[in-house]
């Protein structure tokens, strides 16, 4: 969720990330949402939202190294593969990574690692593109006759809804 712009930094996103989870948490799903400032980094949302305990995580100014440090490695999006390695390495956190040279790092858990890694910290940068729907989703109801009033409308929405419930 985007909320550049808001006066209050801490409370105005805060607050919009409250209300927008007592949303979610009225359709019986779960969220977690990560705070951060405008020039931290999605790979640091990202770990931070699937991999922090707390529902909603507000990274102080200047804290996304501290707040991603003690976050298992899984946090930084890696492959399966990567993250075999990082087992067989002993690499648990990414506080672990972080003092291992780099060409050594790729030679053992692969380029892109180390690509997720600086993104995550904010060394490389990371475009965020919106998803679409391969499919958009379409209904249609072919009547005999046009119909224009809203009162053939509501009965036919009406039918509708009575067919769906007997069938589902």
């Amino acid at each position: 969720m985007e909320r550049a712009g808001t006066a209050a930094f801490g409370a105005g996103r805060a607050g919009a990330m409250a209300t927008k989870k007592r949303g979610v948490s009225r359709s019986s799903a779960r969220s977690r949402s990560a705070l951060l400032r405008q020039r931290d980094t999605p790979g640091a949302a990202h770990a931070l939202a699937r991999c922090c305990r707390e529902d909603i995580a507000v990274i102080p100014p200047g804290g996304v190294l501290r707040t991603l440090s003690p976050l298992p490695v899984a946090a930084l999006r890696l492959e399966e593969a990567a993250l075999g390695a990082a087992r067989k390495f002993g690499f648990e956190t990414v506080a672990d990574l972080l003092p291992v040279a780099r060409g050594p790092l790729a030679r053992r858990l692969g380029m892109a690692t180390i690509d997720r890694l600086d993104q995550a910290l904010g060394g490389k940068a990371e475009p965020i593109t919106p998803r679409e729907d391969v499919v958009i989703p379409e209904v249609e109801r072919r009547l005999l006759e046009p119909i224009g009033t809203a009162e053939a409308i509501a009965q036919v929405m009406q039918r509708r809804r009575y067919l769906d419930k007997r069938a589902g």
